[in-house]
Order: C-alpha cells, then structure tokens, then sequence
C-alpha cells in the first residue's frame, strides 16, 4: 500500500467501490426485470399462460447481439422473461440480484421459494450456494413425492448377507464329465461353473436359489444407477462386469439430473472403492441386477460392509437421485 494513503482513506475507498459494485448489481437486475416485461408485453400481450414465441426471442437475440453486444442469447432472454413473471405473483421485489434469482428459478412453488430467497438473504449465501440449496431442496421434494405414493411399494433390503454364497450348478450328466477329479459343481454366477473338491467347500454357503454375494470394486460409473465392478467369485474366479441397482432408475444420463446422479455415486464411489454385491439374474440387456453395499470408510473389510455397510439402492432413493422402479 502507499505510504502517503491513510488507512482511513484507503478504508473509504474500498467503501465507495463496494457501494459502486452494489448499485450496479441493483441496476443490472432492474434492467433484466424490465427487459422481461417487455417482452411480456409484447409477446403475451400480458398473459401468464400465453403461449410463448420463440422465434421472437431468437429475432430479439440476433439484433440485440448485433447492436449491444453478448448477453442476450435465447436462454437469457427467456430467464428474464420467467423472472419477470414470477416477480408479477409477489407483492414485495426481490431483494437477491439478478444471477441468485435465476437460481431459484427451478422451485416452482412460489412459498418456497420466497423461504428459500429469505434463508439466502439473511444468511448472506453466494450464487453457488444457493444453486446447492436448490438442489437439495429438489432431492427432497423428490424423495418424499416417492415415499408417499400411493401403491409404491418399499424396496426390501437383502437380510442376511454371507460373503461367498453359491448354488449348487445343475449340470447335465454329460456335462458334469467335463470336470477332472471329484468334488461338487457349483454355479458361481457370472456364467461360471467350477468343480470345487468337498474340502474347499466348508467356508462358503450353498443354495438352491441363485443368490451370489461377493466382493468387488469399483471399476468406474456408467450413470447413476449403473457401474461396473471387478467381482471376487472366489475359488480363483476375478470377473469384471456391468451392475444395474435393483429395484431403482436414475434419470437419464442426457438430462441435468441424469448428470447430477451419475457426478454424486462417483463422489461417492470412486474407482477402487470396496462393495459387496448380491446379484441373481440380468436384466433384458444383459447387466447382472444388483444389491450393492457399501462403507464410507475406506479402510472397511468386506466382512463389515456385508455386515453393516450402507445400501446404495435405497440412499439414492433416500437422496431423490432415482425412483422406484420394480426388478
């Protein structure tokens, strides 16, 4: 800092200039607001519900761009537009700028969002922030819209899980002579048959229903409701495949929810965290249908997250990240 600047004026200084930024942040909104109301005017002849005309915006765009400059693509333009027709349902303005009322734009009950844009101001929250807390709020709403459905039907979680557990493979006689020595043949899922000697098989669980729990990692996240492992079928067996959750379907991956899905399993999941998968059958593109369990402790041994280890299927129901859907 100059020597010959005070601090007090150096103070003022920053003062003025914080002022300067608020008032143009106030005029940019005003000027967004009037811009909407225009176009309303024009457009919808006032008319809430009017159809809206997008090759106006797309005239509007072009020769507002070629006179002033950027800023008035079509996605602008229609976000002043819809702020300007919320602002008309309220009997108080905003008191956020321009780029935090966008950001409430996708709440379209007009009490919560005035919570929300309350809880913003009061508690001084940045444009990010309150893109967050929308989010979150949308989850919410989605989860709780799911749980209270009429007829919805509760995903059951898997009791009981033993690492290791197989079914006792029903060969033809011809085929059962393929095997060399004696022993048993057990299906191992994933399309694996194995001739396990009787001393091999006092650790591990058999059934005649499929039923196949595992070990596995992650090997990466195809969406929100898709990954594929690298599976342990033990007895030698390492296999990698495509797992679909059980029970749930995430957005698609092309629209915003779809993204917002798949980016949160893959925090959660990174690549070489540990899971422990049930799985019994493919679905009718050949994924193997899964139950998928995990710990957020990374150091947890599979034996506890079969145990005691968070089932993925429900807390993406739970986060509003998918919907029920039967197996």
């Amino acid at each position: 800092m100059d020597r010959k600047l005070t601090s007090r004026k150096y103070e003022k200084l920053v003062e003025d200039i914080i002022e300067l930024y608020e008032n143009a942040r106030r005029h940019l909104a005003a000027f967004y607001w009037g811009t909407g109301r225009r176009i309303v005017e024009v457009e919808q002849e006032g008319k809430v519900r009017a159809p809206h005309s997008t090759s106006l915006l797309k005239e509007l765009s072009k020769d507002l761009t070629r006179r002033v400059g950027s800023g008035f693509s079509v996605q602008n333009l229609r976000k002043m537009r819809s702020v300007y027709l919320e602002s008309r349902k309220r009997s108080a303005p905003s008191v956020l700028d321009w780029t935090q009322q966008v950001e409430l734009l996708p709440i379209k009950d007009q009490k919560q969002r005035l919570v929300l844009e309350k809880k913003a101001a009061r508690d001084g929250l940045t444009t990010r922030q309150i893109r967050m807390l929308v989010r979150k709020e949308r989850r919410f709403k989605t989860a709780s819209k799911m749980r209270a459905t009429p007829g919805f039907s509760p995903l059951k979680r898997p009791q009981n899980l033993r690492l290791y557990t197989y079914r006792k493979a029903d060969l033809l006689p011809e085929a059962a002579k393929f095997g060399i020595g004696n022993g048993a043949w057990i299906d191992c899922g994933f399309y694996l048959r194995r001739l396990v000697p009787e001393s091999r098989l006092k650790n591990v669980t058999l059934t005649d229903k499929p039923a196949y729990t595992y070990a596995a990692v992650v090997e990466r996240i195809v969406d929100g409701d898709t990954l594929v492992a690298v599976i342990n079928a033990g007895f030698g067996n390492v296999v990698q495949w495509r797992m679909r959750l059980r029970g749930i379907d995430c957005p698609e991956l092309a629209t915003a929810e779809g993204k917002e899905a798949k980016r949160y399993v893959e925090k959660l999941l990174p690549r070489g965290s540990r899971l422990v998968v049930k799985s019994s059958k493919t679905d009718l593109h050949g994924r193997f249908v899964a139950d998928i369990f995990f710990r957020e402790d990374r150091t947890a041994s599979f034996e506890d997250i079969a145990k005691s280890g968070v089932w993925l299927n429900q807390h993406l129901l739970d986060q509003g990240l998918a919907v029920r859907k039967d197996a």
